[in-house]
């Protein structure tokens, strides 16, 4: 809805520009109301008392009403605003080529390539030689839009869990032990620039396979809609 608002009253803008200006009027609209949730969730997770009513209680006297919501809705905009810019910028960009992709391989290298899986004794490659490297990869992209948004999805979903896992390591150690920004970092720091990266495998490989559900998911409902 924000891409095609903007894209209506800025018929000039870059598909850049475009990208990141709707993924973070989206974002800062969906945290509007996830917040208080996440940051109840965050202290849930770290905290002994069971009671969310208890919890609640406890950030309010201790912080008040609006620096509560305030510093909650920072803290989840500066990860999630980053994160949702560089997934749906790659995953719009690999849509794009993908779509303007029309370049077949060169004969050398498929010969190349079909002499070196002759040599393999897997059938299943041998039957899919045929298909794999001499249709075009347009056509391909073409009949099956829901598998290609899928890796789509999943590249940007990991590539952006990577670059933002530092982010997410900051705030998680900010929210748990309440200490500034800076103070933060610092603390992080002292362990050398890879303990910025802790938890990226983990984060990057729940994130792909998030990135192929969803933009897959998206896809195909978006699909059946256009058929219907």
């Amino acid at each position: 809805m924000s891409k095609k608002y903007i894209s209506e009253n800025n018929p000039n803008i870059s598909k850049s520009a475009l990208y990141i200006a709707s993924t973070s009027i989206a974002e800062l609209t969906a945290c509007i109301v996830r917040l208080p949730f996440e940051i109840i969730k965050q202290k849930m997770q770290v905290s002994s008392e069971a009671s969310v009513k208890n919890i609640i209680n406890g950030v309010l006297k201790m912080q008040g009403a609006q620096s509560f919501l305030l510093r909650s809705y920072l803290v989840i905009i500066i990860r999630e605003i980053p994160f949702d810019c560089i997934q749906y910028f790659i995953w719009e960009t690999l849509k794009e080529k993908g779509q303007k992709c029309n370049k077949k391989i060169k004969l050398n290298i498929k010969d190349e390539i079909i002499s070196n899986l002759q040599k393999l004794k897997i059938n299943i490659i041998k039957k899919n030689i045929n298909y794999f490297i001499f249709k075009d990869f347009r056509e391909f992209y073409e009949k099956h839009p829901v598998i290609m948004s899928s890796l789509s999805g999943g590249i940007a979903g990991a590539t952006a869990g990577f670059l933002t896992t530092p982010i997410d390591v900051i705030k998680s150690k900010h929210i748990i032990y309440g200490r500034s920004y800076i103070e933060t970092i610092k603390e992080i720091s002292k362990g050398g620039y890879l303990s910025f990266y802790k938890g990226c495998l983990f984060r990057t490989c729940y994130l792909f396979f998030g990135g192929l559900i969803f933009f897959g998911a998206l896809r195909l409902f978006s699909f059946k809609k256009d058929k219907s």
